[in-house]
């Protein structure tokens, strides 16, 4: 079915919509057009160098703050899609959830507790994105997914958290509980088994992998090579597991991708969670698709779930010369 070019909505066109808000979505989208034309925030890259869709995802969440901040009639269309009648819209303005801006991320203990193990400094928000108003310092969490983004990217340690929680908080005979949970820790053993990796500088997984099925391996990448090896079978072990559990399980699947979606049980009432998603057109655009409430888990949140989760879960991750796989 045609989506309203005007809200993005199903069902109707244009003609549902008053003048006003038709004259509010052009006047924004010719906003967007020309800021990204006169602000050089997409980073430009050389031409040998592919852009990182994550790079260009951020670079786009800053591309947000700019125009929230810099145009009233944008600020005014988000407010609206949120369904928040304002007066006094100069008093909010965009932030990002650092500690730069006076934002401290804390885990709850629950979270803590299941997530031992892990070498992250830091929590990582589910909040991209932090409205503010400036007079009452109320905070509205935004989640930005720009394009087809990923709900979340968990190490063994995070993945193990977000199952345990969200099984915790589900609502289900014992029996089915235990079997769950010894399917998730099937999951995890074998993913904190295969650890992390430190390859020679410069070596990536796609750089490696080239020598996965060769018997000529120089000699300083034979151990990274080895542990590609082991990883590629723990994948195949892993995403069987997972492909049994979405079969007998979807509304633990459900419940999981949810948490991935809002950080819930991992962040509590701090502002890390995020209160709603913003769907933008695309990791260069910040013209809006859909927003969702993440209040509840609707029809329409449980209809875009549905659309992740599939097939291989279990990815490389690199960074700095290390290795580790990674869920979702």
């Amino acid at each position: 079915m045609r989506k309203c070019r005007i809200c993005g909505c199903t069902g109707h066109d244009k003609r549902k919509h008053t003048s006003e808000e038709i004259l509010v979505h052009n006047l924004v989208k010719s906003v967007i057009t020309n800021a990204l034309k006169t602000n050089k925030i997409i980073s430009k890259k050389t031409k040998n160098n592919k852009s990182s869709k994550s790079k260009d995802s951020l670079d786009n969440e800053n591309n947000f703050i700019l125009i929230f901040n810099s145009d009233e009639n944008y600020k005014i269309y988000i407010f609206k899609l949120l369904n928040k009648n304002l007066i006094d819209y100069e008093i909010w303005i965009a932030i990002k959830p650092i500690k730069k801006e006076g934002i401290t991320l804390k885990h709850t203990e629950e979270w803590n507790k299941f997530k031992e193990g892990t070498c992250e400094k830091y929590p990582t928000s589910k909040t991209d994105v932090i409205l503010l108003n400036k007079v009452t310092g109320e905070k509205i969490g935004i989640s930005i997914k720009s394009g087809s983004g990923r709900l979340t990217s968990a190490d063994c340690y995070e993945t193990r958290a977000l199952f345990q929680t969200s099984l915790k908080h589900m609502d289900i005979s014992m029996d089915k509980n235990i079997l769950i949970n010894n399917k998730t820790h099937e999951m995890f053993d074998k993913m904190r088994k295969l650890g992390k990796h430190k390859t020679v500088s410069e070596q990536n997984y796609t750089k490696l992998k080239k020598y996965i099925n060769s018997d000529d391996i120089p000699e300083n990448l034979i151990k990274s090579i080895k542990w590609i090896r082991e990883y590629e079978k723990m994948k195949i072990d892993v995403n069987k597991i997972w492909s049994d559990i979405r079969e007998k399980y979807p509304e633990f699947v459900e419940e999981v991708l949810f948490e991935c979606m809002r950080g819930e049980y991992k962040f509590g009432d701090n502002i890390g969670k995020a209160e709603y998603l913003i769907e933008l057109e695309s990791s260069k655009s910040t013209q809006v698709t859909n927003i969702y409430n993440l209040k509840e888990k609707t029809d329409d949140i449980k209809k875009y779930l549905s659309k992740h989760g599939k097939g291989n879960v279990i990815c490389i991750k690199s960074s700095g010369g290390g290795l580790w796989c990674r869920f979702l």
